[in-house]
């Protein structure tokens, strides 16, 4: 509500509030172009570690192969989907969350027990959600490197046995998961200091 005479002043958890839907906003579009081009597909390309020469295994972040599989199967078009697919969804699950805190919070204050609740459930779909995202995207990439024969592209590593998990981007979502709690935590300690002095005044 605007009262007369005031101008409007724009806060900072109302521009906080645009920028997460503008965020939804992007994050729906490139969903949209992805499941087209799903749909509409005639070959995937992805990159597959490879070795040097036979049997010598390089090390994460060596040498790879930009490998083109045209007229995929149903099922290299799943796993294709699944290399990326997970994160983009805990990403849009954690905005759209993230949007019903910052609203909850201009409502009702950043002490409501909705606005803790809801920052611990962030806390659970980043830790939880991220990491097992992370497991899924490794399982699909392994699956969609084995489904390459060998004589197809020299030398490509097994994916049973060559495609390493992530384990920097398993570290990033835990810190993630972990900041969310200990946000949480802090704004709980401070609804409870604040019902202590309302109670002493």
């Amino acid at each position: 509500m605007r009262i007369s005479g005031v101008p409007w002043r724009p806060t900072w958890l109302g521009m906080l509030q645009l920028a997460i839907v503008g965020g939804l906003v992007v994050m729906a579009a490139i969903g949209v172009v992805n499941a087209v081009a799903l749909v509409t597909t005639r070959s995937i390309e992805f990159a597959m570690p490879v070795a040097t020469t036979p049997g010598l295994a390089t090390e994460i972040g060596g040498v790879t192969v930009q490998v083109v599989v045209p007229g995929p199967t149903g099922w290299q078009l799943v796993a294709h989907s699944l290399v990326s697919f997970p994160t983009f969804v805990v990403i849009v699950t954690l905005l759209a969350l993230l949007l019903t805190v910052v609203h909850r919070a201009r409502r009702g204050g950043p002490f409501d027990t909705a606005v803790i609740r809801r920052l611990r459930l962030l806390a659970g779909v980043g830790l939880v959600g991220g990491v097992a995202a992370q497991f899924v995207e490794f399982f699909a990439r392994s699956q969609l490197t084995a489904s390459i024969p060998e004589d197809q592209v020299p030398y490509i590593w097994q994916a049973q046995t060559h495609v390493d998990i992530d384990l920097a981007r398993i570290g990033l979502w835990i810190l993630v998961g972990v900041g969310f709690m200990a946000f949480a935590e802090v704004v709980n300690r401070g609804r409870a200091l604040r019902a202590e002095l309302d109670t002493v005044i």
